[in-house]
């Protein structure tokens, strides 16, 4: 009986050993608690531009055309930010990331689970996650299924939650080139999951020690409770409150019926399907809605008429919009310029210029976003002239096949295939027209 006893006493002694040792926190899992200090965008932004480091690490796993756009946005991401020492590494590719970098930087992960190595790595710790070409978000049970689907967010790095993950991306690479169109409100909004151009979700994250987590996914309108009018190629919302728009309407079509045959005319196509514009009565509900989105890609043109007076870029926004249809450049002269030369009817006029300071070199345009200390009533009147100057010396179907090639190829390589030129010499005639008017 007592035999018995000591081996029941045994067994319940190991028994407890085995709960309590379950019990315990693995040396990584232990390592896993977030400093409360870390409180988002706000905090990520104060850190780089007093020195921390971070690294843009966009996927080379998917097709070649996959990597360009993803590094394509690394440059353009690297140009907003800005803050890092010249000569600093600020952009590498998944595969070339080491553990020193996880350990003293913060990551900008670029891409989706296929694209890029260290986000599959990463994915499962994520409160967004992708799987099977889907959103998931495990916490709050939600599957979103659409492929269409981009995504936007900052959280402390489950590989070393010292620093941030700041994760941007797309369930499927076929959207990787409208991630820069794609913006987030950081004062409301501390993720963004944005499935179509009117389907987005966004809001903030339950953070504690051990995870910042989405316990309730809530979806944002776009327009809100919005009348609309149309016709056969426009469809305009516009807010019930807004008189001024409506009574000015029949005007409102009427004009950019005008722009869209025009457009068509230069062109020769028009667009599958009719072009939505949302009239917002101020920029700030605007960015409430939409925040500085570009939504041309999805056939949509975003207007402000402050106190009833109508946007005056219009015109640039249908242009787009008939562009848009053809895909998008990776440099932002080409649609910048393009468009232009589209919708502005006026000749530029920069004459006064070339032989000054104030005159910009085409070279200095190139790349997925112009540099913003340049004034850019000085950058549109180049582009502009030069693109028209382009489209009237080789016609608009070599201007329209410059673009699509800047779509998979940079714009010194796009120029060579289409005109057999680079863009010093384009530039170099250009130029001797302008002086010799």
């Amino acid at each position: 009986m007592k035999k018995k006893s000591w081996i029941v006493l045994l067994m319940i002694f190991s028994l407890i050993a085995a709960m309590l040792t379950g019990c315990e926190k693995s040396p990584e899992e232990a390592e896993t608690t977030i400093d409360p200090e870390m409180t988002g965008f706000e905090d990520f932004m104060m850190r780089t531009f007093e020195g921390d480091q971070y690294l843009i690490v966009y996927g080379s796993q998917g097709s070649e055309v996959d990597t360009i756009w993803l590094i394509n946005y690394a440059e353009y991401l690297d140009s907003i930010l800005n803050f890092q020492e010249e000569g600093q590494l600020m952009i590498q590719s998944d595969v070339d990331v080491t553990e020193e970098d996880l350990e003293e930087k913060h990551i900008i992960l670029l891409g989706n689970p296929e694209t890029n190595s260290l986000f599959a790595q990463v994915n499962e710790r994520l409160p967004i996650q992708v799987i099977d070409s889907r959103v998931e978000i495990p916490d709050a049970g939600w599957t979103i299924g659409e492929e269409t689907a981009t995504f936007t967010y900052l959280i402390p790095n489950p590989l070393n939650p010292n620093n941030y993950l700041w994760v941007i991306g797309a369930t499927n690479s076929d959207h990787f080139s409208s991630l820069r169109f794609m913006t987030m409100n950081l004062k409301r909004d501390e993720y963004l999951i944005k499935v179509d151009e009117r389907t987005r979700y966004s809001g903030t994250f339950s953070k504690s020690s051990m995870g910042w987590t989405i316990s309730h996914l809530e979806a944002r309108a776009t327009i809100g409770e919005f009348e609309f009018a149309g016709n056969e190629h426009f469809v305009i919302h516009y807010s019930p409150v807004d008189q001024q728009t409506k009574e000015k309407m029949a005007d409102i079509l009427q004009t950019r019926e005008a722009v869209y045959q025009k457009i068509t005319d230069r062109l020769g196509f028009e667009p599958d399907n009719r072009i939505d514009i949302d009239i917002y009565m101020t920029e700030a509900i605007m960015e409430h809605y939409v925040g500085r989105d570009d939504d041309f890609l999805a056939g949509i043109s975003y207007e402000i008429h402050k106190q009833g007076q109508e946007d005056p870029g219009y015109r640039e926004k249908i242009a787009k919009v008939f562009l848009g249809s053809l895909g998008v450049p990776l440099d932002r002269m080409i649609l910048d310029g393009l468009t232009l030369a589209l919708a502005v009817e006026e000749e530029a006029t920069i004459s006064e210029i070339v032989d000054t300071d104030e005159y910009l070199p085409l070279s200095y345009l190139t790349g997925p976003l112009i540099d913003r200390s340049f004034d850019p009533e000085i950058v549109k009147g180049e582009l502009q002239s030069f693109f028209q100057y382009v489209i009237e010396t080789y016609g608009i179907d070599k201007a329209i096949a410059l673009y699509q090639a800047n779509g998979t190829m940079g714009v010194e390589e796009a120029l060579q295939q289409v005109y057999e030129k680079d863009l010093f010499i384009l530039e170099g005639e250009w130029m001797k027209g302008i002086t010799n008017e």
